[in-house]
C-alpha cells in the first residue's frame, strides 16, 4: 500500500482484528491530516507498534507530551509529528474568559488615552481582540497607539490580526520588553496591558518605576482543564510512559504539579523541555529537573532543542 493512502481507519480495522499494525509514523510521504489520524490511533488502545522508518526522522518514536491548552497544541503537535514524533495531547491548562470583562472593554472604546499597548502573549492578543470586535471595532482601533510584543509568538498573533508590533523586545523577558517600552514612550505616559489573571509583574512594575502609569487589565484566565481530561493523560501515561514533557509557561508547570502531587515520581525518567528561563525556574522551584530549555523561547525552538536532546 503506498504510504500516501493509509488511513488511520484501516490501521485500526486490522488492529481490532487482533493484528499488531506497524506504523511508519511522521514519514514525509504523510500530510499532516493523515499524521494526526495515525496519531490518533497510535494512542487508542488497540495493539499499534511503532517502527523506525530507514532514515529515521529526529524524533522517530519519540513520545512528548504537550501541556498546552488544547486549542493552541495542534500546532506544537504538528511540528512534532514532522520530526517522527508521538504528540500526545494533555492540557494541563484551560484558557477561559476574565471574570469580569467590563474594565477592558471599557479600555478597548477609549484606546486613545495610551501612548502603547503592550502584549505579553498570544493568548492576550487574541482575547483583547475579541473585545475590539464584541466593540464593533477592528485593528484601526490602535491607529492612534504604538503596540509592543514581548517577543516572536506575540507579534506573529498581532500579525495575524493585521497589527505589526512597533516595539519588540530582545530576548522573550518581562524585564527585556519593559527596556524596550521605556525606550518608545515618555515618562507621564500610559500604558495598557491586558493579560492573564495571573502573571509576572517584572514589566509593569519596571514601567511604574520609569514614571509610565500601566493599566493592567485581564484579558483571560487559565483554569485547570476538566477531570475527564486529566483522567484520559493519566490512563495514557500508564499505558507507555512518554519521553519527554514540554512545558510552555509557568502556568503549564503549577497545574500539572497541582494535578499530579506526584509529579517528581510521575517524570522520573522523563526528559522535562522548559520553553525558557522563567518556566526552567518555577520547574527547579516545584523540585523538576530540567532536561533542555529552549532559546529563543518559542516553539519552533522548543522543538529544536527536543530533536538536539535526544541526537545526543
Amino acid at each position: 500500500m503506498v504510504a500516501a493512502r493509509v488511513r488511520a481507519e484501516d490501521l485500526l480495522e486490522h488492529a481490532r482484528d487482533g493484528v499488531v499494525v506497524r506504523a511508519l509514523v511522521a514519514t514525509p510521504a504523510f500530510s499532516d491530516d493523515a499524521l494526526a489520524e495515525i496519531a490518533a490511533t497510535v494512542e487508542a488502545p488497540v495493539p499499534v507498534e511503532i517502527i523506525p522508518a530507514e532514515g529515521a526522522l529526529p524524533l522517530s518514536g519519540k513520545r512528548v507530551v504537550v501541556t498546552r491548552a488544547s486549542e493552541q497544541a495542534e500546532g506544537m503537535a504538528r511540528a512534532l509529528r514532522r520530526r517522527g514524533a508521538v504528540a500526545i495531547l494533555a492540557p494541563t491548562i484551560a484558557i477561559g474568559p476574565p471574570d469580569d470583562p467590563a474594565p477592558l472593554a471599557e479600555a478597548v472604546r477609549a484606546l486613545d488615552r495610551y501612548a502603547l499597548v503592550a502584549f505579553t502573549s498570544a493568548n492576550g492578543v487574541d482575547a483583547f481582540f475579541r473585545v475590539v470586535f464584541e466593540a464593533g471595532l477592528d485593528a484601526r482601533a490602535l491607529r492612534a497607539a504604538l503596540v509592543g510584543a514581548i517577543g516572536p509568538g506575540t507579534a506573529a498573533s498581532l500579525a495575524r490580526h493585521g497589527v505589526r508590533a512597533d516595539v519588540l523586545a530582545d530576548e522573550h523577558r518581562g524585564e527585556a520588553f519593559a527596556e524596550a517600552v521605556l525606550a518608545r514612550v515618555p515618562r507621564g505616559s500610559r500604558v495598557l496591558l491586558p493579560r492573564a489573571a495571573v502573571a509576572r509583574n517584572a514589566f509593569p512594575d519596571a514601567l511604574v518605576a520609569n514614571g509610565v502609569a500601566v493599566d493592567v487589565l485581564e484579558a483571560y484566565r487559565t483554569r485547570p482543564p476538566p477531570p475527564e481530561v486529566v483522567a484520559a493523560a493519566l490512563a495514557r501515561w500508564a499505558e507507555s510512559p512518554p519521553d519527554a514533557i514540554a512545558f510552555t509557561a509557568s502556568s503549564t508547570v503549577d497545574n500539572f504539579c497541582s494535578l499530579f502531587p506526584d509529579a517528581r515520581a510521575l517524570l522520573r525518567g522523563v526528559a522535562v523541555a522548559s520553553i525558557g528561563p522563567i518556566t526552567s525556574d518555577t520547574c527547579r522551584r516545584l523540585g523538576l529537573e530540567v532536561a533542555l530549555e529552549s532559546s529563543p523561547y518559542t516553539i519552533p525552538a522548543l522543538v529544536s532543542a527536543l530533536e538536539a536532546h535526544f541526537a545526543r
